[in-house]
């Protein structure tokens, strides 16, 4: 199977031009936080960071905007949703591994971050491969596109405080 059917050369090009954590720990601006469907909350220091992207409450949200989009999926799009581990296959070997070994990878060994940091990037860019898969689905969840939004500022989705998802807030490194 051939991936450009999910992930045009563009979308691959555009997370590869993207100035991976290059703003963390910087104050996120104002106009991209007033574009995210939820609030926004600064995890000013790395080390509040690092608690952030191991927490309970952070893997919960993830996981809960994951659901959203395979339970709309399961809904709305049966036939499409039955292609979902193979497209994911896809993004691991064609979109995730790539980027890990080009940034995500030689970031947290020159920060000395624990693999928590990688698994929640991988997370989050895989999921964001799997609601760009199947972006031509009418009122498609779009979490993930809007964390895309944070990590191409430069800086680091890490958190959830305040309320169980959607409630709630997101930290950002």
């Amino acid at each position: 199977m051939n991936s450009t059917v999910y992930f045009e050369p563009e979308f691959v090009q555009s997370l590869h031009a993207m100035a991976w954590f290059s703003r963390c720990g910087q104050s996120l601006p104002a106009d991209l936080a007033a574009s995210l469907p939820f609030e926004v909350a600064p995890a000013a220091t790395l080390k509040k960071a690092m608690r952030q992207w191991g927490s309970a409450q952070w893997e919960d949200a993830t996981l809960e905007a994951r659901n959203e989009l395979t339970g709309f999926l399961a809904v709305h799009a049966r036939d499409a949703y039955q292609q979902w581990n193979t497209i994911t296959q896809l993004a691991k070997v064609e979109v995730a591994q790539p980027l890990a070994e080009e940034f995500w990878r030689p970031y947290a060994q020159q920060q000395g971050l624990d693999v928590d940091f990688l698994h929640c990037v991988q997370w989050d860019i895989l999921a964001l491969c799997m609601e760009h898969a199947y972006r031509q689905q009418r009122g498609l969840p779009q979490f993930f596109h809007a964390l895309l939004k944070v990590y191409a500022s430069g800086h680091m989705p890490c958190g959830w405080e305040g309320g169980k998802y959607p409630k709630g807030r997101l930290l950002v490194w």
